[in-house]
């Protein structure tokens, strides 16, 4: 594993009802550790935790939205492979959130049906988790990571994954 990771700039905060993550990533093995942050916003004050992980040692894509345990446990069933290229998003709304994995052989996804408040998200971190127990790096690459402060739909997940899938060789 490795110890790298990106740290967005301390004291950019923003409150949003929905929100969309998205992160290129490669895993370089099947040997993650639980919870491993690919985008994560642990809030400074603690009181809020948002981002996208990997849910379980079997590379599960998961997120958190607010700290509930309704996010956080949520099993998606979308399984990352390991030495592949691949995109994945989570799009929040409030009464939803829709999580994604785009491959080159297609695009699988999962809903949560729990609620979703608005959160203020600060505290960035990309390719890692600093919370639990101890830092939770991830074993690969991000080589794309993009927030946007609204829910994007499948369509237009589906059109970033177009306009980008080209440079990975996809």
């Amino acid at each position: 594993a490795s110890n790298s990771y990106v740290q967005v700039a301390t004291g950019t905060s923003f409150t949003v009802s929905g929100a969309t993550f998205i992160v290129w990533l490669r895993l370089d093995d099947q040997d993650q550790v639980s919870y491993t942050g690919l985008f994560f916003a642990r809030g400074s004050n603690g009181s809020s935790v948002e981002g996208l992980n990997l849910l379980g040692t079997t590379e599960r894509l998961g997120y958190h939205w607010n700290s509930a345990a309704s996010t956080y446990d949520f099993n998606s069933g979308l399984v990352i492979p390991a030495q592949e290229m691949c995109m994945v998003a989570v799009s929040v709304q409030t009464n939803f959130a829709d999580l994604y994995l785009c491959r080159s052989s297609g695009t699988t996804s999962a809903r949560n049906t729990t609620n979703h408040p608005s959160v203020t998200i600060d505290n960035i971190e990309i390719g890692r988790d600093t919370g639990g127990f101890g830092n939770r790096y991830l074993d690969g690459s991000i080589p794309i990571v993009q927030l946007y402060n609204r829910a994007l739909s499948s369509t237009e997940i589906n059109q970033n994954f177009q306009a980008f899938k080209e440079r990975f060789g996809l």
